[in-house]
């Protein structure tokens, strides 16, 4: 183990993802930077997933809980997890190699990044219908993209943004990201890719689709907060000609 990576926590949140998870855990364990831990949170899965991930044995710890969705699994795992870096992992997407290499490398070069991310290949499952395949866009090349699976981000991170939000069915990623963005934490984005993101026909986005709105209401949320601190700001600032009045 390198010491780079003994400091990451590599977390992958499942919930009846038997069908990808053994290629995610496989990921991680064949990174370049072997993490300090793979720890798979199992949300109440009612298929395999457990069976699997208990398969690798010492090399994988497995933690289960009652069904609470992916951002209450993710929090659960940053509670339980002992690294200074973490880098959480979706069970039916894969990492590259060099994923956590590329990204600790850049982190120590500049102590002051407090988010390392990376470029987001997508591709279709191999059993996804030629019918969904028309209906879903899946980019021909690498893109930058603000999902979380695609990041490394410094534990300390979260005492800022807060936690991930429990209650989303759908945007569990933009509702932090923006919450990042509005804290001003210092983000870098590599060139390299570092996340194959896999489209198949459970994708949250795909079957989540009645929660669409979930979206609009992540944004108009960070809207209003963004309008609250204007506000708050001008009031605490004051006009240069004249007292503040109410």
């Amino acid at each position: 183990m390198t010491s780079d990576g003994a400091r990451v926590s590599a977390i992958i949140p499942v919930y009846n993802g038997e069908s990808y998870l053994a290629e995610a855990i496989d990921s991680v364990l064949n990174q370049t930077c072997e993490p300090k831990e793979v720890l798979v949170l199992d949300d109440g899965s009612t298929d395999g997933s457990g069976s699997i991930a208990k398969s690798y044995g010492s090399a994988v710890r497995y933690h289960l809980q009652p069904n609470r969705g992916l951002g209450a699994a993710r929090n659960e795992a940053i509670r339980l997890s002992r690294g200074t870096f973490l880098a959480f992992l979706d069970a039916d997407d894969v990492w590259t190699d060099d994923k956590l290499s590329l990204q600790m490398k850049a982190a120590l070069v500049d102590p002051s990044l407090d988010i390392v991310a990376g470029h987001v290949e997508h591709f279709f499952a191999l059993d996804l219908e030629e019918g969904l395949r028309r209906k879903i866009r899946c980019p021909t090349m690498p893109q930058p993209a603000p999902v979380v699976p695609a990041m490394l981000i410094r534990r300390s991170v979260f005492d800022r943004t807060g936690m991930f939000e429990t209650d989303l069915r759908v945007g569990v990623d933009l509702e932090w990201y923006l919450r990042v963005q509005e804290l001003g934490v210092r983000v870098e984005v590599l060139p390299q890719t570092v996340l194959r993101r896999r489209l198949h026909a459970r994708n949250t986005g795909i079957v989540g689709s009645q929660h669409a709105s979930q979206r609009l209401q992540i944004l108009k949320a960070a809207l209003d907060r963004r309008r609250g601190a204007d506000d708050k700001a001008t009031m605490s600032n004051g006009s240069p000609d004249k007292p503040d009045t109410f």
